[in-house]
């Protein structure tokens, strides 16, 4: 029988940016992508902003990879096609696809692939070939069921970039670390930035709750403006927190320290995901709130 390999169709572990507003099981908005972040985290580094003005220089394999990033927006980036005709985002984020053949293979085709049966990126399953075609679905994926809880999943990945193994990798935390980044460069002190994310946490979380109860889509949240923050909005030039005139749906804003620890911790989280996105082979990707460093 003729060797028919599949089409090359790659998996991503997150779901991947979408440039239109169809809805798909497999893909979210790009500026919610788990890739997005990591575009954006990058864009901060100074370091690597510095090697793509020296065209590449000391961060030569990451500048082969990802280019000039500056010069372009992240939808350009993450679509350019390579030279091997494939999009820059599917290259460096996308599981390899490996193909095989997409009829029953014949047993010659099968020693081909023995080096990857034994290793388990494929499965060989033999079926009889006098059942009907009901009967055959069922007993091969009782086989496979069997293999999976038996073996489990293969957990081994050929991402190039891999996202990491210990953290939540919460899209929206990632989202509020660049914030942070951000207006910390602005001159925002920590307790500032902390108050206005808790701020934004709590509008996003209203906004959620009137979705579940109204049953549509609402327009609600807004994030806060930051050009318009003042110290006294919140506390006094003591940090101790005023008695302001607030509407009964309104949350009470939290203390000094509760402000300034939550600010400083995703400052310090928004450094760690800049160094790591600097790393031509990084070994756990971005960080989500679920793993932070006790120390650093």
């Amino acid at each position: 029988m003729a060797f028919r390999p599949s089409h090359e169709r790659r998996r991503f572990l997150k779901p991947k940016p979408l440039f239109d507003n169809r809805p798909s099981r497999s893909g979210t908005n790009w500026e919610q992508s788990i890739y997005y972040c990591w575009f954006e985290y990058l864009r901060r580094s100074e370091r690597y902003r510095l090697a793509c003005e020296s065209g590449g220089g000391d961060m030569q394999k990451l500048y082969d990879d990802f280019g000039d990033i500056h010069r372009v927006t992240f939808k350009e980036w993450w679509t350019q096609r390579l030279a091997n005709g494939l999009q820059r985002g599917m290259v460096l984020f996308a599981e390899s696809a490996l193909p095989v053949p997409r009829l029953p293979a014949t047993l010659e085709e099968v020693r081909d692939y023995e080096d990857q049966i034994a290793s388990g990126d494929v499965i060989c399953v033999l079926l009889p070939g006098g059942q009907t075609y009901s009967d055959t679905l069922k007993l091969g994926k009782r086989i496979l069921s069997n293999h999976h809880d038996i073996h489990g999943r293969k957990t081994s990945s050929t991402v190039r970039y891999k996202l990491s193994k210990v953290t939540k990798n919460s899209v929206q935390s990632l989202l509020d670390g660049l914030r942070a980044f951000d207006m910390r460069k602005e001159g925002f002190k920590y307790w500032q930035i902390g108050a206005i994310l808790k701020d934004d946490a709590y509008r996003r979380a209203e906004d959620a709750r009137y979705v579940r109860t109204k049953g549509k889509q609402g327009e609600r949240y807004k994030p806060y403006d930051v050009s318009r923050f003042s110290a006294g909005d919140f506390f006094d030039k003591n940090g101790r927190q005023l008695e302001l005139e607030r509407s009964a749906d309104e949350p009470y804003p939290p203390d000094y320290n509760t402000c300034h620890s939550h600010g400083e911790r995703v400052c310090r989280l928004a450094l760690i995901n800049i160094r790591a996105a600097e790393e031509a082979e990084p070994s756990e990707g971005l960080q989500g709130w679920g793993t932070f460093p006790s120390k650093l």
